[in-house]
């Protein structure tokens, strides 16, 4: 294959009347199937180049996530354009960057955003997946255009051309468009074919992270469709109704992140009473000294029925996966692979071997990856570079961003790691996040997080750096557990008294240096990316406010 759209060609011939993506929809649901997914975008496709739209011209899509995603997505690449996907979340201003920043030409829409497109002076095309206002153009309306207008004939994007571009930032700065051509997707999906059995792919998915990043477009998206897969859509990332979804569908696999893992892990323990937990604590111990999956999963039949049954995988990327909390979904009898990518390279790099999976490690390089550690003579730590076919093109116009990141041909991903004896990669930190003392050491503030995160009465925790004097002083700005202190019946005041004292403890085990100075509770939740990584130049900027009085948290 050379080009996306033959994902969908291929499947349609093989799937046929399949539920390709479904979507609950009020009481009942919305489906395509493999035909009608491909025969709406091929038709929209025609549309789009009865409009004029040609080879190479950007096309953005702004929704949530939803079966008609996919049509706007298809119809677009067989169209021969780019797709720009935005961040449902990002403010009137940063859209609007993206769209002149992508020279976008058109836009694809739900009549959620429609609100915040008309606060933009746009002189494009808007086509809304919704009926409703007749002044704007609809997805029905689109597909009956195409079908008038004339056929497309065979493809004729090469491989190498830009498939979709992905803005790595929203803001008014200088967000850099990462080039990602079909080639690249390509790689990564069919080295997933080769990676997992034909069964995985052809799966139930239950998708809860945004399209418009690469982890859930590669691995929840593009390599289902390619297997035969269902894909099911679910908006809210609330456990209560993502069980309930996977109850309804039969979910088999889901890609998650750490920090929703963490949730559903705290979910699943506050609702339990002592005797309860007690009665856990002991099942989790029967169950490392059985380490079969259908004894756990007969085990804790209770929890797997809640889960609808038939979950049985759980992958997390987006962020490091703490051990305690894979082994704790492994204890239950979930089958929990950890990877590792970014945006640059289409995403994944590595994944954990699906019957080898190691806890703390991101796995191994995926086929056709290659990965070495720039580390400094004598050490085996060192940044992260990989080279491989999906390796992005560049940024979008900007080629001196584009030539930083290159180094003799690898792409220098930030990330800080190692491979262990068995070449497991570990990563241990990111450049970027550097705390650094006085005296030049080098803290990685996901270390100390890592060890931070699984104390009693932490719900969350993030660590900084904050300049006092000369130095920059490790800091821990923490999330109260307020659900367990009152159940343990902690005195209100004495809440960062009880937490610091836990904090020592952790500080006893570590260098001097690396030790958290000082503790400060948050109040409400931090602020967080859409798949829910802390903004934490945002959380510095927010505490700076409030310790100067400027900001009433």
């Amino acid at each position: 294959m050379d080009h996306l759209f033959e994902i969908l060609e291929r499947s349609a011939l093989r799937f046929k009347d399949a539920t390709a993506a479904q979507i609950q929809d009020g009481n009942g649901w919305r489906r395509l199937t493999y035909n009608q997914l491909h025969d709406s975008s091929e038709l929209l496709a025609r549309a789009f180049k009865a409009k004029g739209f040609g080879e190479g011209a950007s096309i953005a899509i702004l929704s949530e996530n939803r079966p008609e995603w996919a049509i706007g997505f298809f119809s677009i690449l067989r169209a021969g354009c780019v797709v720009v996907p935005i961040d449902k979340l990002l403010k009137k201003n940063e859209v609007q960057n993206i769209l002149e920043k992508s020279e976008t030409r058109a836009i694809v829409t739900s009549k959620n955003f429609l609100p915040v497109l008309a606060q933009i002076p746009l002189n494009i095309p808007v086509l809304c997946f919704d009926e409703g206002d007749s002044n704007i153009s609809t997805l029905s309306k689109g597909i009956e255009e195409g079908a008038k207008a004339p056929a497309l004939g065979q493809i004729v994007s090469k491989s190498d051309d830009t498939a979709v571009m992905i803005f790595t930032s929203g803001t008014t700065g200088d967000p850099k468009g990462v080039m990602l051509s079909h080639r690249n997707f390509l790689s990564d999906v069919q080295s997933f074919a080769k990676i997992f059995h034909a069964e995985f792919l052809h799966s139930q998915f239950l998708s809860i992270l945004p399209l418009n990043h690469t982890f859930e477009l590669t691995g929840g998206f593009l390599a289902p469709l390619l297997g035969g897969g269902t894909i099911t859509y679910q908006d809210s990332l609330k456990p209560i109704q993502i069980l309930e979804a996977m109850k309804k569908t039969g979910t088999e696999i889901m890609l998650t992140v750490p920090a929703f893992l963490s949730l559903l892990h705290h979910q699943i323990l506050r609702q339990l009473s002592p005797g309860q937990k007690k009665k856990l604590d002991t099942a989790l111990k029967l169950s490392s000294f059985f380490p079969f999956q259908f004894f756990r999963r007969w085990l804790f039949k209770e929890v797997h029925e809640r889960f609808g049954g038939n979950l049985w995988c759980l992958v997390s990327g987006g962020a490091p996966l703490s051990g305690e909390i894979q082994d704790f979904f492994e204890k239950l009898g979930f089958v929990v692979l950890q990877g590792y990518g970014l945006t640059e390279t289409s995403p994944v790099l590595t994944v954990n071997p699906l019957h080898r999976p190691r806890k703390n490690s991101v796995g191994r390089p995926i086929p056709g990856v290659e990965i070495k550690i720039d580390a400094p003579e004598g050490e085996k730590e060192g940044e992260i570079l990989a080279k491989g076919e999906n390796v992005m093109k560049g940024y979008y116009k900007n080629e001196t961003a584009t030539k930083e990141v290159m180094k003799d041909g690898y792409f220098c991903t930030g990330d800080i790691g190692y491979f262990d004896k068995d070449e497991y990669l570990h990563i241990t930190g990111r450049l970027k996040n550097l705390i650094v003392s006085s005296s030049g050491k080098k803290i990685f503030p996901e270390e100390i997080e890592y060890k931070l995160q699984n104390l009693p009465y932490v719900k969350e925790v993030c660590v900084i750096g904050r300049k006092v004097a000369s130095d920059e002083d490790v800091t821990a700005v923490v999330i109260p557990d307020r659900d367990k202190l009152v159940q343990d019946k902690v005195p209100h005041g004495e809440e960062k008294t009880i937490l610091w004292e836990e904090i020592k403890k952790v500080n006893l085990i570590m260098a001097e240096y690396k030790r958290v100075k000082d503790l400060i509770l948050w109040d409400g939740e931090f602020p967080k990316t859409t798949t829910m990584k802390v903004k934490r130049k945002e959380l510095q900027q927010m505490l700076q406010a409030k310790l100067d009085g400027s900001l009433n948290l």
